[in-house]
């Protein structure tokens, strides 16, 4: 391992050859978090010294190399299954040409000579315009429906829901998770964060202007996460 250098500036430090970004913020303590493209990112206090940084991250360092290591295990390659829309998809890797990525039926073409993480943020991309496309039709068709008005959507990346709204702002939140979800689902949560536009809390009467658009909601939101996780909530999409 080679020895610690300080940074040539504080957007990130060099960790004996693993690159840390820093994120600055309001808080007390030091969070590491690897993104799925193996990025590691610290979100430190803003006035933290470099110096006292630098010594936590090397007491961390052990966590920060098995974390890298499973990630590095879990790269894709040729034969890797992706979920997608309740199913798998398979992973096809051509390294010739550029970088591109196509469906053809339950095939991934990817193309082109690219390293483990350029692979990850080529995928992810890939997996995010799709959503962000079928989110947009469902979104389209609802919206109408109900006659409920939203100033902005987005979708990102959410631990413990699979969406959200602001009832005051009118904004709502997807999570990019979605995109491994039946149709089915992801059409029962932007029925279910639509309707909160309406009817802010989960209300019986909530429940039933949800059965009215879907009536076997039920078994819409029992099937989200079924493939790979517990559904993140007891009751409802968001909270």
């Amino acid at each position: 391992m080679r020895s610690r250098r300080a940074p040539a500036t504080q957007d990130s430090v060099d960790l004996g050859g693993i690159l840390c970004w820093l994120q600055r913020e309001q808080r007390q303590s030091l969070r590491l978090r690897f993104d799925a493209a193996g990025k590691l990112t610290a979100n430190c206090p803003i006035h933290l010294p470099i110096p006292i940084l630098m010594e936590l991250l090397q007491e961390r360092l052990p966590w920060i190399l098995a974390q890298r290591q499973r990630i590095q295990s879990q790269a894709l390659g040729q034969g890797s299954r992706v979920p997608y829309l309740g199913g798998l998809l398979t992973l096809q890797i051509l390294e010739a040409g550029g970088p591109t990525l196509n469906r053809s039926g339950n095939t991934l073409w990817m193309t082109g000579k690219l390293s483990p993480e350029q692979r990850q943020r080529l995928l992810q991309r890939w997996l995010r315009q799709e959503l962000k496309a079928l989110l947009q039709g469902l979104l389209a068709h609802w919206q109408a429906r109900l006659q409920v008005p939203v100033t902005h959507w987005g979708i990102r990346q959410m631990r413990t829901r699979w969406g959200s709204c602001n009832v005051v702002k009118k904004r709502l939140s997807f999570a990019s998770s979605l995109i491994a979800e039946p149709h089915s689902s992801i059409e029962y949560v932007v029925v279910h964060e639509l309707m909160h536009l309406r009817e802010p809390g989960h209300t019986p009467r909530f429940y039933a202007l949800v059965e009215q658009c879907l009536p076997d909601w039920q078994e819409r939101e029992r099937d989200l996460g079924r493939r790979k996780r517990k559904s993140p909530q007891k009751k409802g999409a968001s909270q």
